[in-house]
């Protein structure tokens, strides 16, 4: 399964897409583990756009691949303020066990208007008992991250990243956890 991820991703990031800036592939590792991500618009309009997105997250002990789609959208009182919603589907090795889930979240990414080189966001996604497939519980993914576009489509940042799952007679296991810096490239 993590082969079909890994497959999808590559097929992501060769898409020739036309949509300006709202497609990105994101590189961030630590010493422990090393993730990369695409994110490629498929629609666009005047409210925001449709994005589907994939991952590949390596550490030593666990391996994660997720696909999935969000929808972004711009907050008209609030400008500088891009918030999204969406799915994903995991696919996990912890240890000894394969996970897979559905989890359902969303976030905020806020670049300030007087000063846009700069960007906070932050994501949550929750995959319930009810769409947690073999020996998975649930799932949770947090991130939280703070960048700069040191090159306007270039953007280096530092984020906490926490991925979890409730595991079958193991109980709670970390999949990742910690600070990764990482650059994100955007097309």
């Amino acid at each position: 399964m993590l082969r079909l991820i890994l497959f999808l991703i590559l097929c992501i990031f060769f898409n020739i897409n036309a949509y300006a800036e709202t497609s990105s592939i994101d590189v961030s590792v630590n010493d422990e583990s090393a993730q990369i991500t695409t994110n490629v618009a498929v629609i666009e309009d005047v409210y925001g756009y449709i994005a589907v997105n994939g991952r590949f997250l390596y550490t030593n002990d666990n391996q994660l691949g997720s696909v999935g789609g969000d929808i972004f959208g711009n907050i008209d009182f609030i400008e500088g303020l891009l918030i999204c919603v969406g799915g994903k589907f995991y696919t996990a090795r912890a240890g000894t066990d394969n996970l897979y889930a559905i989890g359902v979240g969303g976030g905020a990414m806020y670049r300030p208007p007087i000063f846009d080189i700069l960007v906070l966001s932050m994501n949550f996604y929750y995959a319930p008992k009810v769409v947690s497939f073999n020996e998975t519980e649930k799932m949770f993914e947090t991130s939280f991250k703070a960048g700069f576009y040191f090159i306007p489509p270039v953007m280096l940042h530092i984020g906490y990243y926490n991925i979890r799952a409730d595991i079958d007679l193991r109980g709670k296991e970390t999949i990742s956890e910690g600070v990764r810096v990482g650059l994100e490239f955007k097309f």
